[in-house]
């Protein structure tokens, strides 16, 4: 003969059991748990509030920073082998623009990876430039180059941020932007140390 459903009391006697466990095991962690810790544990989260950080605010020791950068720039040939211009110059900030132009592409047309590091490396140097103190020079310590996409665009923005200022060792943050059709496009990342030597000693 076949068996008929089992009955449903076996099944809840097993779950009464395991509900009477559970509460065992609860009240020997209440005996057990300092009550600061039980506080903790059984505390409702709060609500976070959402604190937004403020760019950071940096003053130039030298007031005539952004001469002092232009007339730098102006004897940099490598800018000019390749059409780079300087824009905008604040403190802890400076940008670097570049038209499109065959001449410095690889291969496959897309602006050379080593044009995107050179305009990238200058605008980090020329951030850190702007918060050095007269009689100073700018050199770069160390890179490192993101490539995030192929630089494909009409023209492109190398931006240079100064991350945290230092007596010798400047820390900077850049960025390249490919503009194309009313649009933009992050094409690179870099993180760089800028040192900073006096005009006097020899490199």
């Amino acid at each position: 003969e076949r068996e008929g459903p089992r009955s449903p009391a076996p099944r809840r006697r097993e779950e009464r059991k395991d509900s009477f466990l559970v509460r065992q095991v609860f009240s020997f962690v209440l005996m057990v748990l300092p009550k600061h810790l039980i506080h903790l544990c059984l505390r409702v989260p709060e609500r976070v509030s959402v604190v937004k950080t403020m760019p950071q605010q940096f003053s130039p020791p030298d007031p005539n920073y952004e001469t002092r950068i232009r007339e730098s720039f102006d004897q940099q040939n490598a800018m000019k082998t390749i059409g780079a211009t300087i824009g905008q110059i604040k403190p802890g900030k400076v940008s670097i623009n570049l038209p499109y132009s065959d001449h410095i592409t690889q291969q496959d047309g897309f602006l050379h990876a080593g044009i995107i590091s050179t305009i990238v490396d200058s605008a980090c140097g020329y951030a850190a430039y702007t918060l050095m103190p007269l009689g100073s020079r700018v050199l770069s310590v160390e890179f490192k180059v993101n490539l995030m996409s192929p630089a494909i665009g009409e023209r492109f923005v190398a931006i240079g941020k100064v991350i945290k200022p230092g007596r010798t060792l400047t820390i900077c943050s850049g960025e390249v932007l490919a503009f194309q059709d009313g649009e933009s496009k992050l094409v690179a990342l870099m993180q760089a140390t800028m040192i900073r030597v006096d005009e006097k000693t020899s490199c």
